[in-house]
């Protein structure tokens, strides 16, 4: 059992890595064609960060919603925690769902990089 917990977190902190690295990642794809991407992904990392430090069932449906399919915060952190620690989840996830949740880290890594190959393709210079 403790085994098991121990590889959880492990990759669980990986998974996490992947996300976070991810998000670098699509601060400089939308550096492509933005002039003023900082901010963007300042509320996406700082505000993610923050966002992480409470359950999510505090949140509104929409914002639950955002950081669970959007921007996976909550695959990444909230359900495997959860699953870590054998706690039942008031939004009524399953343990499955809990265990397989930090793939979503992979994926969005793999999405941003796909993203970055699209924005590498399709960039222009100024000229300047």
């Amino acid at each position: 059992m403790l085994k098991r917990k121990a590889l959880g977190l492990a990759v669980l902190a990986l998974a996490t890595f992947f996300f976070f690295y991810g998000l670098v990642i699509l601060g400089a794809v939308m550096s492509f064609w933005t002039t003023e991407s900082l901010e963007i992904m300042n509320m996406l990392t700082y505000g993610g960060v923050e966002t992480a430090q409470y359950p999510m069932a505090v949140y509104q449906k929409y914002f639950q919603r955002f950081f669970t399919f959007v921007v996976p915060l909550a695959m990444v952190t909230y359900f495997p925690i959860l699953a870590v620690l054998d706690i039942p989840d008031p939004l009524g996830t399953t343990r499955t769902w809990q265990i397989v949740a930090p793939t979503a880290g992979f994926v969005f890594f793999g999405a941003c990089l796909l993203m970055w190959r699209v924005g590498v393709r399709h960039y222009t210079s100024t000229g300047s």
